[in-house]
């Protein structure tokens, strides 16, 4: 006789593919998904966070592979999924994307129809890309120079027109190319005071900075001093004369004031 009690509630699959109802289903999915070895992502933490911003842009869960990028710390939307997000917004009634021109002369110009209102257009040109040293930095920028100026006007039209399509998630291959990279969040182990147990959720979750008001009262970071170990007393050198190679006592002239250690009889 066999029994479902022990066993995690199935995830349901719909049209749509898999639909997790809650925390624990969707990082049931996002360690799947990471140990597939077919998602970019370095860890379940980053694959749960792409299908979440997957979710929340309306596409499926398993778009996450081909939709969802994180670059310098934070999730990013592919530029031809960043498109279909935006068509397919209920404020938008219609979006043209085009490139004129050719060589230096060439720019890339982007419309979009939010119902209700006029059209807004943004332009990328190869102008734009040298000033912002873009242009040929790059092997995108060299062998596909059209589509780069594209997804450049195309953020900056959606962005302005229907910002609520992609809720501020930044368009890749418009984010990649901006400032410099994050460096990794230092991570640090937070024990609850009286406990002296490490909360593993906390510890994973917590970086410096980051504790909530129950955490600040509650807890207290673990971290290494450095400087400790350098403070302590330094072990006696048995050839320096001024000091007895006994008890590490001073003597002598450096310590005018104590002639003698404390094992000759000294105060």
């Amino acid at each position: 006789m066999t029994t479902t009690d022990n066993l995690p509630a199935p995830i349901k699959c719909g049209t749509r593919g898999l639909q997790p109802r809650d925390f624990d289903q969707q990082w049931r999915m996002a360690v799947a998904y990471h140990r597939s070895g077919l998602t970019p992502f370095k860890s379940p933490e980053e694959a749960f966070v792409a299908i979440q911003k997957a979710l929340e842009l309306g596409l499926p869960s398993s778009s996450v592979t081909d939709s969802i990028a994180v670059v310098k710390g934070k999730a990013s939307v592919y530029g031809k999924a960043g498109k279909a997000v935006v068509r397919a917004h209920p404020l938008c009634e219609d979006m043209e994307c085009l490139t004129e021109g050719e060589g230096d002369a060439m720019v890339a110009v982007c419309r979009i129809k939010r119902r209700g209102c006029d059209w807004t257009e943004a332009r990328f040109s190869v102008e734009d890309a040298k000033i912002a040293r873009l242009w040929g930095s790059g092997d995108n920028w060299r062998k596909y120079p059209r589509d780069m100026l594209g997804y450049k006007a195309f953020s900056r039209c959606a962005g302005t027109a229907i910002p609520e399509a992609l809720c501020g998630v930044p368009v890749y291959e418009d984010y990649v190319d901006v400032g410099p990279r994050l460096a990794e969040p230092v991570r640090q182990a937070v024990v609850v005071s009286g406990e002296g147990t490490p909360d593993p959720l906390i510890a994973q979750l917590c970086g410096p900075g980051d504790r909530d008001d129950e955490t600040e009262r509650g807890a207290e970071v673990v971290t290494e001093d450095a400087d400790a170990a350098e403070a302590e007393d330094p072990e006696p050198d048995p050839d320096d004369p001024d000091v007895c190679p006994a008890c590490g006592g001073g003597f002598g002239e450096a310590h005018p004031a104590l002639p003698r250690c404390k094992c000759m009889g000294g105060e």
